[in-house]
């Protein structure tokens, strides 16, 4: 019997542009990052308002929480994103390099509900 090995295949260049663009695209608010640690620092350092609403202090400890963390989960991706195109894996490199962009997304949606509280 004939056994065919399987062998993996290096992906095309054109394959890659998929997870390139989206991990600059999750990149680009890494830009003003050391603004809005700065700014988040703050923040949380700041005494926190007695007139606030439970609802007010989680939804804004939340914001700060995750837009400080932002760089932390771009970085897990693009490290996740490397790996699995060194393994010829361009479909699960795609989605591991989509993963910053809902999570700015629900950063997004929670400073949307700060300002309207």
């Amino acid at each position: 019997m004939l056994h065919e090995e399987k062998t993996a295949r290096a992906p095309s260049a054109a394959s890659r542009v998929a997870p390139v663009v989206s991990l600059v695209i999750g990149g680009l608010p890494l830009i003003v990052y050391p603004f809005v640690f700065l700014a988040n620092v703050m923040s949380l350092a700041a005494e926190p308002d007695p007139s606030a609403t439970r609802l007010l202090r989680v939804v804004s400890k939340t914001f700060l929480i995750l837009s400080t963390a932002y760089p932390l989960v771009w970085l897990g991706a693009l490290v996740f994103t490397i790996v699995l195109l060194s393994k010829h894996d361009v479909g699960r490199a795609t989605w591991a390099a989509i993963v910053p962009l809902p999570y700015l997304v629900v950063v997004a949606a929670l400073g949307w509900i700060w300002s309207g509280l």
